[in-house]
């Protein structure tokens, strides 16, 4: 992608409406008006998990298109954005066998190996691994994301560790939104290539 103007790079937004919101417009008050109506914007992921309104996000930055018809925005993929996509089937490698990813795997830490219990319901047995930790419980069977996913099954309505709830409560256009989220773009600008991962 070759660009001109301003560029700026917004990251680890997790479910916080009222702090992108008002970084939005921090951003338009710094660069300008016209400007601003002009922006580059790289958004490099983890829109969901560990705040309360993964939702409202969601649908904030799927509109940013059609409300900046002449801003470029690039949405890359974050590791709790693909452990969401993994856990529910929107991945690009959907319908294909992951559980390889899942065979050798030991919790590096002590206390994950005495208490993370991989999700195990509907799905699990071709699941990435990361789908499966995202919606990981303890032995205990106490909600123990390493994602901290709750709040994102809490933001749509659905139970805890409820993946047809979620695919269920989930908007078309949110689950089309994870899907298409990019690995890495790269961008031409005047000040040389710059690759976002």
């Amino acid at each position: 992608h070759r660009l001109q103007g301003p560029l700026v790079f917004i990251g680890d937004i997790h479910g916080r409406f009222e702090g992108i919101t008002r970084l939005w417009k921090n951003v338009k008050s710094r660069v300008g008006e016209k400007a601003f109506e002009r922006l580059n914007i790289v958004f490099l992921g983890d829109y969901c998990d560990r705040g309360p309104d993964t939702k409202e996000v969601v649908e904030w930055l799927t509109k940013l298109p059609e409300r900046y018809p002449q801003q470029k925005q690039f949405f890359l993929c974050g590791n709790h954005d693909m452990a969401l996509s993994a856990f529910l089937g929107l991945h690009p490698f959907a319908g294909h066998d992951l559980s390889s990813t899942a065979q050798n795997y030991t919790p590096k830490t002590f206390e994950l190996k005495e208490k993370e219990k991989l999700y195990d319901g509907s799905g699990a047995s071709t699941m990435h691994l990361q789908g499966l930790r995202w919606a990981s419980s303890s032995v205990a069977n106490t909600v123990m994301s390493p994602y901290d996913s709750e709040a994102t099954f809490t933001a749509y309505g659905a139970t805890y560790g409820d993946r047809k709830g979620l695919l269920g409560s989930m908007p078309q256009h949110h689950k089309q939104f994870f899907s298409k989220l990019d690995w890495v773009v790269e961008l031409q600008t005047p000040l040389g290539n710059i690759i976002a991962v």
